[in-house]
């Protein structure tokens, strides 16, 4: 019998991923997603009631689900709006069956929070910062609807993982795309690459989202083009996460600084590689998700 198929707790599984890869190879990341479905399979889900494929916009992709406690209806809880990654080119809200990207929606939901777990349009198809327009929509969308729900349009948090995380923080924070004040309470990056840069370069795979143009990627820069809302911030690192994400997370926290004479909230996930700390989130390891419930708490003072 292997080592893998032995695999039976979240602890076991997040140490076994962090020794044998913390860069982003597809085999390491088709096996993260293998050994946490297999977890997030068991795990009862009562008291989570689910609206599925609601569209956001026209696209086949402008679509969320909305997850919510048994009985939320009436009610004005905190919302978190999560977008998954993929690379600026792929991914998908429910992938393995459903186990990801709702095992977020489902820990949220758990936890007395309303979460829309949404998709959004990918490149080539659309180009730089139509990911994060597509997080606009979504938040107009939540902001006119969640009410429905149970959800308080006034108590909105977004969050995003990887390439979700980029557009999330380019919606929170680039002056060129960032929305009103109020609009968000807080924004969650989790693993987020928001310096597409010349000293960070974004890789062969992100190119189609930003271009050949390495002149224009300085402007794109969220963290170089901050603008005057000054949104409360969460920034999430894993401890494997590869160079050019903890120098782009790094780099947001000492922009935020410089600007705000505070720091903002920053966490380096020890143990969990790129994508583990989201995997994990709603098995029995707790090390992701009970900050960003106390930062959903705090920013929205639910």
């Amino acid at each position: 019998m292997s080592e893998v198929t032995t695999l039976r707790t979240a602890d076991e599984v997040r140490r076994h991923l962090f020794a044998t890869g913390r860069g982003l190879s597809r085999d390491h990341m088709m096996q993260s997603y293998d050994l946490y479905a297999e977890l997030q399979r068991g795990i009862k889900t009562e008291g989570v009631q689910i609206a599925m494929d609601i569209h956001y916009g026209d696209h086949e992709r402008q679509v969320l689900d909305v997850h919510m406690p048994a009985g939320s209806k009436g009610k004005k809880l905190p919302v978190v709006m999560f977008f998954h990654g993929g690379g600026f080119i792929s991914g998908h809200k429910n992938v393995k069956k459903g186990a990801f990207y709702g095992n977020v929606g489902d820990y949220f939901a758990k936890h007395g929070i309303i979460c829309c777990n949404g998709t959004y349009r990918y490149a080539p198809e659309v180009t730089w910062p139509d990911g994060a327009r597509d997080i606009g929509h979504a938040v107009e969308w939540a902001r006119k609807h969640i009410a429905e729900y149970g959800g308080d349009p006034d108590a909105i948090v977004v969050m995003g993982h990887s390439s979700g995380g980029t557009h999330v923080g380019t919606y929170a924070l680039h002056k060129d795309v960032q929305p009103p004040e109020g609009t968000i309470k807080g924004a969650i990056i989790m693993s987020g690459q928001c310096r597409p840069d010349v000293e960070n370069a974004p890789g062969d795979r992100a190119s189609p989202y930003y271009g050949a143009d390495k002149s224009k990627f300085l402007a794109m820069s969220a963290i170089a083009n901050l603008g005057p809302v000054k949104t409360p911030v969460y920034v999430m690192l894993a401890e494997g996460d590869s160079q050019p994400f903890l120098k782009a997370g790094f780099d947001m926290g000492q922009a935020l600084l410089e600007r705000d004479g505070v720091a903002p909230w920053f966490r380096i996930i020890p143990g969990h590689g790129h994508m583990s700390e989201i995997l994990s989130v709603n098995t029995e390891d707790t090390s992701v998700g009970r900050d960003m419930l106390d930062f959903v708490k705090e920013v929205t003072g639910k």
